[in-house]
């Protein structure tokens, strides 16, 4: 344990019931564990025009992963009900849920039965299980017992093996070597751990450039779900020509969090420069955070876990249990059942 570990004051685990850390910091065996769920899966032998990845929330996420890190290939994430707008009877539809039982992606997966896509679900089980079974498709089965957002290293890893497997995407076995070895949970804990005692009291207003956007979601949500308050993202170098102007009348107590690496654009590198300056003119509180590795995968995982982190000892910080949404169960039983 670290000199900043031993400083958090350890009595507050005892919030952490259902041990999201564990599940956080269990990151480098999903990585493993989920090449290995994907290594198996056979796909018809054709040409798809595209790749549908259906999913919501922490489901969906290993998706917009994807995309960014595979921007190539031609990947659309549909987080709605009934049939993406790119579905045809061309494309390879991914339909992702851990619980296997999101109603929208059940839906979306009906849609694409009807259409004669090619299809492939990943769940831990719920109805996606059965009817892939009923259906005779491909099926990928996840570990059970995890929060979905605590369990994106399965998804993204096993869909990755997939698309290698089936010679749509090149291996990347390196770059994963490479992450492995990289992936130094215990110094991300402790940054994270400064960074929560930082962030406590104030309203994070969350800056990526294009390519890191999906980051840049990852750690609003995660702030949402685990720490329990709201959070803002935005994208450079959109945000320069609208919301620079937002920060005149201040009706919260921000604090500004600049995600950043190596491989920006000159003229966005400049760009955070110049923000940065108008963000502390306002009195706002700015942290640059720049991820580190030798690949894209490295810096982005580091990024991504760190966040979890951080929204993690934020939510113990409020004394608040970081796995629990007791607000998404509610409204799921105020809808009631969905009949698709």
């Amino acid at each position: 344990m670290g000199d900043v570990e031993r400083k958090f004051p350890q009595d507050y685990l005892v919030y952490d019931k259902e041990h999201l850390l564990s599940d956080i910091e269990s990151l480098p065996l999903q990585i493993k564990e989920g090449f290995a769920l994907g290594k198996g899966v056979k796909l018809p032998k054709q040409t798809f025009r595209n790749i549908i990845i259906c999913g919501m929330g922490g489901s969906a996420f290993p998706g917009f992963l994807l995309r960014a890190y595979l921007p190539h290939l031609p990947i659309h994430v549909h987080n709605d009900y009934d049939a993406s707008p790119y579905l045809t009877d061309q494309s390879l539809v991914i339909a992702s849920s851990y619980s296997g039982n999101t109603e929208e992606t059940l839906s979306a997966y009906k849609a694409a039965r009807r259409k004669g896509a090619t299809i492939i679900s990943i769940a831990s089980g719920g109805k996606l299980q059965k009817l892939a079974e009923s259906d005779h498709y491909p099926f990928i089965q996840l570990p059970k017992g995890k929060q979905p957002r605590a369990g994106y290293g399965y998804f993204f890893f096993a869909l990755l093996a997939l698309l290698i497997q089936n010679s749509l995407a090149k291996d990347h076995d390196k770059e994963i070597k490479v992450l492995l070895a990289e992936l130094d949970m215990r110094a991300l804990k402790e940054r994270a751990i400064i960074l929560s005692g930082e962030i406590k009291g104030r309203l994070p207003l969350i800056y990526t450039d294009h390519a890191f956007k999906t980051i840049g979601m990852r750690w609003r949500t995660q702030f949402n779900e685990n720490a329990k308050i709201i959070a803002h993202s935005a994208i450079l170098s959109e945000c320069n020509h609208n919301e620079i102007e937002a920060y005149v009348h201040n009706t919260a107590d921000f604090i500004a969090l600049f995600l950043s690496h190596a491989g920006e654009h000159r003229r966005i590198k400049k760009r955070i420069e110049i923000t940065q300056k108008v963000i502390r003119k306002r009195d706002i509180p700015v942290v640059e955070i720049a991820t580190q590795g030798s690949t894209q995968l490295t810096k982005m995982f580091r990024l991504i876990a760190l966040g979890d982190l951080t929204s993690f000892y934020l939510a113990l910080r409020f004394e608040q249990d970081p796995s629990l949404v007791p607000a998404v169960e509610q409204l799921k039983k105020d809808l009631g059942p969905f009949i698709v």
